[in-house]
């Protein structure tokens, strides 16, 4: 964590009583106290209080936090569910090791141990129900049997806490609903002495005051049980909210790693991301107000009894207005259903587009693709708000529903009421008034509840279907005594015991995949497979040093014998870096060992035999062509690279991936501002405000005008005009409900919308420098989670404060309107509301912090795992990686824990001290009893008991309402990211430059970031037009920060680099990135179609991309220009569905080998038609053939365009033009081929002897290239 990260201000309450510090580490590791705290620490939150009191001295930090206890943790939590959720699926859907444990659950029992019949086939069955094995009967009896269903798995996992949480909570709402039984009996009693007091003929006897005095307190007691009840069932169930979120994330991650190939294809890594980050989050969110669905009803049901109690048959009236709007609301939570469930589709392809371009960023970045992707971003983003705009206007629509709803009831059945001949009695109308309002509360709630729930099903559904998703094949039985290491019945080879084979051959044969049969990526089907020993893979991941962007495969080929495995697989091993490396294993550690090898020709002849896969051409052949010319460099300098390494990371003082910066203290006043601005600016929030007091101010006049309407106040109204206004001034409410909720939705949605849209334009403008010290988890932490906190929590936390607001607000002027004296009492009563929220609201806005830093660093794990899976499979490190993910999942459950249940804590402390004004709105009511008209007792008493819980949830919607601000706040820091140099300047040449294609270097000096050593040190040399330049040297003499320069994905320091004459410096990125092509070393493909792949701009027509497909190999150059490329791909003996424009790419690529999609970036290049070429070692990761492939096409296509060619095989730049040597950062040598093999201790001729390339060979190489040339 740095250091500098900014404070903000402490606040009043801060400045006034600052306490000293607390020292560091105030947990210490110590676990949760409130599994040894006493009964009533633990009902009132007690134990909460001492980090509370941390969190006010100072900011908190992660070794502040309590350790979860063991029943809590990810892994415990996790193995019941996986147990209970699979025991619910046929025994062919479930995990190997579930199966493995061979206890059969119920159901199995019921049925059969595998699902199957268990009497025999009766001769009466049709062909098809032999052939499926079972009955239409017995397979409806199998689904019913195994139903699937996620949530019953989860309520069985969860059940204690679970409904200990909904019976505690159903506790403290009976007390609630059934409060306004004491308020009638106090209200009746201030209606006795009042009128004992006017009328002491009529009323001789008054009622004594102890009764008054002993309802007041009964009201005190009942209202503050149901505040101890409520709170502590929803810590309950909040807590297993977030539990479930936890080990719901823990069974995906363990799912991801078992999946198949074939179940990626429709579970791709960004829908598996939203399912980690967006779906569990909606889970949590619901599971906080599940027990609402059915005590809400019961409420509903309990309350509409008592008021019958009250009003008689009138109250009918109500419970005909409530029934007729259920139907209504049903209808609109259905269109708000699978509004939700088509946004989460968008959102998945979202998340996906994003992930894709962070992982490919410097490919992104080297093509200027950052307004292409970026505006793909921007479509995706507007058809999914396009959703979240349907399902504000639904929730809009409820929100008028359930305010409207209530105020019909209460009109209908006072005019009712009084229609039927009864008095309007202040004792039955103002206690009927707070059953009204009682029922009013879950009626607003349901609406809130419907949508979460919703939103929760959906998620449900999704990661249910995922869980059930198929398997990879289960691993093979190891057999001793089996004479071969791997056997392939049907394949095209084997190998023996300690017989290091290889497979080579053209791009795409297979020998990626007959090598993967080892990974068990894909079902065996007519292969028969034996293995004897374990298998290990060491694939080159083609993953850079990010400070000096060499690769670095020496350590994973060092590491590899270190697991211990007797087969291990070394795939696509750059063997000119590991050269020494190979013949060490395969020498020594090697020895008695199995090894395939997918490699080079060069070191082909180390092994005893090979094979070729078929459709390879033959060995001999290749080793005719190619043998005598592999390309190497030296050995790897272990020992040298890491004092390097040292000397870089003591010179730059910082790790290479950097901490996420946090701020401390409360939200700056500025994050307010700039949502209120990206909303839509202060005028328009002005008019909400105005809205919304509006609408409270017609319910302060709603209930003022019951008290009229009772004591006949207003002359010359009769029971019409009552009515007619009463009716009149609650559908106004309604109205002025739905537009501010409407209108606060459309802010909300376009504040999302501006502040994403800005944090996108910066992050894909920020340098590569931002990208190589940022995990991919947290930038898509930001972009999701961050984001779906903006279209819907915090527009509905924002919304729900400033109407609480607003109903104190009314509150308060009602209370000095009726009782100015009682008004006194306001001020001190805010006071302890504002310590008791200042004490709380530090420590909230920490552990919110605290929070969104370690859930992004999980975020960052399950991304990092995710994208690695291919090599978590090769080295079976599964079991390592999934107690990683938990780790960070109890990690972040200790910050989150707490920044739920200390809501808790101050929601009742908060209610204590409401509760105290309505003791001392009773008392006092006692008090003046016989000269208090009890029609305004009863207004201020139901209105004040109507937002009693709206005065602790208020201040809980604030700490909310901070810590949702925090997700604009963190997309606030990436919209002010470091940013590259302009896209376009006034400086830009036509479009025609560069037309010749000269290149100067003078005096180049380059780091990748401050503070690191130089890696280029006054770089100088010219490249004259349509000259064919290879760059050489050994690991880490610059040969990449050349490409590096010259398109500036990192600026230079010192010096100039011109393309014909032209200052790069001086012109925009976009201009200068356009006009040169590249062909990088990793391939990368975007999920799409190879049109797009190949020409993402749209620029070229169709036979303008096939014949590119054909000048690169990849279509038959044979056939004539108008024949279609299905058509091509036959004749050319390629599957006709592979190479068709149209054609589908997968996910990276993954459907292509890499041979394939090095050739479609070569595509990419000859489609772009530049005049200034850049092959970065574009051919490191493919087979000679391959390599033979493009360099032909170079040799023809790029025959007048200037070539740039950081060498990887010196065999195929010896006959360039010239060869530039790179040495520690300087120009070495720089001479034609055979001038600088001749040069006695050139470094170029080292490196030919290191290769088994001589005079001859070089001289062999550019006569077949240049026949005319004269060679001595």
């Amino acid at each position: 964590m740095d250091d500098d990260r900014p404070t903000t201000h402490p606040g009043l309450f801060g400045k006034l009583w600052r306490p000293t510090p607390s020292p560091p580490g105030f947990a210490a590791g110590a676990v949760i106290p409130e599994i040894h705290a006493k009964p009533w620490s633990i009902i009132t939150f007690g134990w909460l209080s001492p980090i509370l009191r941390v969190g006010f001295s100072r900011p908190l930090e992660v070794d502040d936090l309590w350790v979860l206890d063991d029943p809590r943790l990810s892994e415990n939590l996790g193995a019941r569910l996986e147990r209970n959720f699979y025991e619910r699926c046929p025994p062919e859907k479930r995990p190997r090791h579930i199966q493995e444990q061979g206890i059969l659950s119920a159901r199995d029992e019921r049925f059969g141990a595998r699902g199957e019949r268990s009497s025999e086939t009766s001769e009466k069955e049709s062909p098809e129900e032999i052939e499926h094995g079972l009955t239409p009967e017995e397979e409806k009896r199998r689904k019913k049997a195994y139903d699937e269903a996620l949530v019953f798995a989860l309520e069985k996992t969860f059940r204690y806490k679970f409904w200990m949480g909904g019976i505690v909570q159903l506790i403290g709402d009976s007390l609630s609903t059934t409060s306004p039984l004491v308020t009638k009996a106090l209200l009746q009693f201030l209606v006795d002495s009042y009128l004992h007091a006017r009328y002491p003929a009529v009323y001789p006897k008054g009622p004594p005051i102890g009764k008054g005095i002993g309802l007041a307190f009964g009201l005190f007691l009942m209202q503050q049980g149901a505040s101890v009840a409520h709170n502590y069932g929803i810590a309950q169930t909040m807590t297993v909210g977030l539990l479930i979120r936890s080990t719901i994330i823990g069974q995906i991650f363990r799912k991801s790693l078992r999946l198949s190939g074939r179940a990626r294809v429709e579970h791709s890594t960004g829908k598996i991301t939203t399912m980690l980050s967006t779906d569990t989050t909606r889970l949590d969110f619901a599971l906080g107000f599940c027990h609402s669905l059915w005590i809400s009803p019961l409420m509903i049901i309990l309350a509409l009894g008592l008021l019958i109690g009250n009003l008689g048959y009138s109250a009918l009236v109500s419970v005909g207005v409530l029934l007729l709007g259920f139907p209504a609301q049903g209808i609109v939570v259905k269109f708000l259903f699978n509004a939700r469930k088509d946004g989460i589709v968008i959102t998945d392809s979202r998340v996906r587009l994003l992930q894709e371009i962070i992982q490919g960023i410097r490919l992104v970045k080297i093509y200027a693709w950052e307004t292409l992707y970026g505006h793909k971003v921007d479509i995706l983003r507007r058809d999914e708000l396009k959703k979240v705009r349907t399902t504000s206007v639904l929730r809009s629509t409820l929100i008028s529903l359930t305010s409207f709803i209530p105020i019909l009831a209460a009109i209908l059945a006072f005019i009712t009421y009084s229609l039927t001949g009864h008095p309007l009695d202040p004792a039955i109308i103002f206690s009927s008034l707070q059953m009204l309002n009682v029922l009013r509360m879950p009626l607003i709630m349901l609406p809130f509840i419907f949508s979460l729930s919703a939103d929760g099903l959906v998620s449900l559904k999704r990661i249910g279907a995922f869980l059930t998703a198929e398997e990879l094949s289960p691993a093979f039985p190891i057999d001793s005594s089996y004479k071969f290491a791997v056997d392939i019945t049907d394949g095209s080879f084997t190998w023996e015991v300690a017989d290091p084979a290889k497979a080579k051959g053209e791009p795409g044969p297979g020998k990626k995949g007959g090598a993967d049969k080892k990974k068990e990526d894909a079902k065996a089907k007519d292969e028969k497979k034996k293995q004897s020993k374990k298998s290990k893979k060491a694939e080159q991941q083609a993953k850079k040093d990010q400070s000096s962007g060499e690769p670095s495969p020496s350590g994973t080929i060092i590491n590899e014998p270190k697991e211990g495995k007797e087969i291990f697989k070394l795939k696509n091993i750059n063997m000119h870096i590991a050269k020494g490396q190979f013949i060490g294993i395969v020498g020594k550690v090697g020895s008695g060992k199995s090894s395939l090898l997918n490699a080079l020709i060069g070191e082909m002849r180390k092994t005893n035999g090979s094979d070729l896969i078929e459709h390879g051409p033959v060995f001999s052949k290749l080793i005719a062509e190619y043998g005598g010319t592999e390309a190497t460099e030296e050995k790897e300098k272990e020992e040298v690279e890491a004092k390097e390494q040292k000397a870089e990371v003591a010179a730059a003082g910082k790790p290479l991936m950097q901490e996420e910066d946090r701020n401390t203290g409360q939200i700056q006043w500025y994050i307010y501002g700039l949502y209120i601005t990206a909303a839509g600016g202060f005028i328009l929030t002005g008019l909400i405000i105005l809205m919304l007091l509006a609408e409270q101010a017609a319910q302060i006049v709603t209930t003022l005008f019951l008290g009229w309407w009772t004591s006949r106040s207003i002359r010359g109204f009769g029971d019409k005009e009552y009515m007619a206004l009463y009716a009149g001034i609650g559908g106004v409410q309604a109205v002025i409900a739905f537009l501010s909720s409407f209108a606060f939705a459309l802010a909300g949605l376009r504040a999302s919308r501006v502040l994403f849209r800005t944090a996108l334009t910066a992050l894909m403008r920020s340098p590569v420098s931002f990208y190589d010290t940022t995990p991919v988890g947290r930038i898509l932490s930001r972009l999701s989670r961050d984001i779906e906190s903006l279209d819907n929590q915090l527009p509905s936390a924002l919304f729900q404060l400033m109407r609480m607001l607003a109903a104190v607000l009314g509150a308060i002027a009602l209370i000095f309107y009726t009782f100015p004296y009682l008004g006194i009492a306001i001020p001190f009563l805010f006071i302890l509301y504002y310590i008791a929220s200042a004490f709380y609201r530090r420590t909230s806005i920490e552990t919110k912090r605290l929070d969104s830093v370690l859930r992004s660093a999980l975020y960052s794990s399950l991304g990092e795992a995710l994208t690695g899976l291919s090599t978590i499979h090769a080295w079976r490190t599964q079991d390592r990686y999934i107690k990683v993910v938990d780790a960070a999942i109890d990690n972040q459950n200790r910050a989150y824990i707490v920044s739920v249940l200390i809501q808790r804590w101050l929601a009742m402390r908060l209610d204590f001290i409401a509760n105290l004004l309505i003791l001392g709105i009773g008392l006092f009511a006692v008090g003046v009893r016989n000269t208090s008209n009890p029609s305004k007792t009863g207004v201020v008493l139901s209105y004040t008991l109507a937002i009693t819980q709206t005065l602790s949830q208020m201040v809980t919607q604030m700490a909310r309402s901070e810590q949702e601000m925090n997700a604009v706040e963190r997309l606030d820091y990436y919209g002010k990211l470091p940013q590259e140099a302009p896209p376009t300047t006034k400086a830009d040449p036509d479009q025609n430059w560069p037309d010749k294609g000269a290149i100067s270097f003078n005096d180049v000096k380059m780091a990748y970031r401050p503070g690191l050593p130089l890696v280029l040190h006054g770089i100088t040399f010219d490249v004259k037009p349509g000259e064919k330049i290879g760059i050489c040297g050994r690991t880490g003499a610059g040969k990449s920060s050349i490409l590096q320069a010259l398109f500036r994905i990192v600026e230079i320091e010192g010096g100039t680099i011109e393309i014909d004459g032209v200052d790069t410096r001086k012109i925009g990125l976009d201009v200068l990135r356009r006009q040169m092509a590249v062909i990088p070393q990793d391939a990368l493909l975007f999920q799409g179609t190879v049109r797009e792949n190949i020409d993402p701009l749209g620029m070229r027509t169709d036979a303008e991309l096939l014949s590119a497909l054909r000048r690169a190999g990849l279509l038959d150059t044979t056939s004539e220009p108008g024949t279609s490329d299905a058509a091509e791909a036959t004749k050319g003996g390629a599957d006709v569905s592979r190479f068709e424009l149209g054609a589908l790419v997968s996910e990276g690529g993954t459907n292509f080998s890499a041979g394939e999609r090095q050739l479609l970036a070569l595509c990419r290049a000859l489609v772009k038609e530049s005049r200034v070429i850049v092959m970065d070692e574009a051919t490191s990761n493919v087979d000679v053939e391959t390599d033979a492939k493009i360099q032909r096409t170079i040799q023809t296509e790029f025959a007048k365009c200037t070539l740039l060619c950081i060498a990887h095989r010196l065999n195929t730049i010896v006959y360039y033009d010239r060869i530039l040597v790179l040495d520690a950062g300087r120009v070495a040598e720089f001479d034609t081929p055979l001038g600088l093999y001749d040069r006695e201790g050139s470094i170029f001729r080292s490196l030919c002897s290191e290769a088994s390339l001589n005079r001859q060979d070089i001289i062999r190489i550019r006569k077949a290239v240049h026949p005319d040339e004269q060679l001595e």
